[in-house]
C-alpha cells in the first residue's frame, strides 16, 4: 500500500510535530475512510473500526500496534475523547481541524510538569466524583436510620400514653376499691344497736341469704372476723 505523503504547508512560525503531521496524514488518507478520517464537523476526527486501525494503519506510521499508546501520544499533544456513537471513538482538538493547516504549528506535546498537572488534575476530579458519590451514598443512609429513629420515637410514644392511661385507671380503680373498703369498715364497726336493726330490717334477705348456697369462698371467716361481722358482711355485698 502506497503511503500519500500529503504535507500539510507549514507557517512560518515553526515546525509542525512529528506526531501531528502523521495524524494529519492518516485522517486525510481517503482509502482510510472506512477505517479512519474527518467527522461531518471538520473539527474532530473519528477512528470507524479500531481493530483494523490497529492492525493496518498505526504498523504504517508508528511503531508497533499498541493503541494505547497511540491515545496517550493524542492526550499528549492536547486532545480529548468526544461523544459519538457505540462502535466509533472520536477525538478532538481545538487547533487540529479541516483545512486549517496552519493552526497544527501551535499543537505543542505537553511538559512533564503539565502533564503531571493534567493527571492530578484528572485524579483529583475522580476523587472528587468518589467523594461526593460516597458523600451521598452516606447521607441517604444517615436520612434513612434518622426516620427509622422517629419511626421509633413515635412508637415508643404512643406506647408511654397508653402505659400512663393504664396506670392511671388502675390508680383511679384502687381509690374505689380504697373508698369501698373504707365505707364497708365504717359500718362494720357501728355499734351492736345498728347492727340488730339491720338484721330486723333485712331478715327477709337473711333468710332468703341463708336459703341459698354459699360461694366457696364465703365458707371460711377472713382472718380476725368474728361470725358477727361475717354475716354483716355477706349482707351487705348481697345488697350490693
Amino acid at each position: 500500500m502506497n503511503i500519500v505523503q500529503e504535507n500539510p504547508r507549514r507557517s512560518d512560525n515553526g515546525k509542525i510535530a512529528n506526531f501531528v503531521t502523521k495524524l494529519w496524514f492518516i485522517v486525510h488518507r481517503k482509502d482510510f475512510s472506512p477505517i479512519v478520517g474527518w467527522r461531518e464537523d471538520g473539527v474532530s476526527f473519528v477512528i470507524r473500526d479500531s481493530d483494523r486501525f490497529t492492525e493496518e494503519v498505526l504498523p504504517l506510521y508508528f511503531k508497533g500496534k499498541n493503541f494505547s499508546s497511540f491515545v496517550r501520544q493524542l492526550n499528549m499533544y492536547g486532545f480529548y475523547k468526544v461523544e459519538a456513537k457505540r462502535s466509533e471513538i472520536c477525538f478532538a482538538n481545538p487547533l487540529f481541524a479541516e483545512g486549517r493547516e496552519a493552526d497544527l504549528t501551535k499543537i505543542k506535546r505537553k511538559s512533564q510538569k503539565a502533564k503531571n498537572q493534567q493527571e492530578e488534575e484528572h485524579t483529583t476530579t475522580e476523587v472528587e466524583q468518589v467523594d461526593n458519590s460516597s458523600a451521598k451514598e452516606y447521607n441517604n443512609l444517615l436520612r434513612q436510620q434518622l426516620e427509622d429513629l422517629h419511626a421509633r420515637r413515635a412508637q415508643q410514644t404512643d406506647l408511654e400514653s397508653k402505659i400512663r392511661s393504664s396506670l392511671k385507671q388502675i390508680e383511679d380503680n384502687l381509690h374505689i376499691l380504697r373508698r369501698e373498703i373504707y365505707v364497708r369498715d365504717q359500718k362494720v364497726k357501728k355499734s351492736p344497736e345498728n347492727i340488730d336493726m339491720l338484721f330486723r330490717k333485712d331478715s327477709q334477705d337473711l333468710d332468703m341469704f341463708f336459703r341459698s348456697p354459699l360461694p366457696v369462698s364465703y365458707t371460711h371467716l377472713r382472718a380476725h372476723e368474728t361470725p358477727e361481722h361475717l354475716v354483716c358482711r355477706l349482707l351487705l355485698e348481697k345488697k350490693k
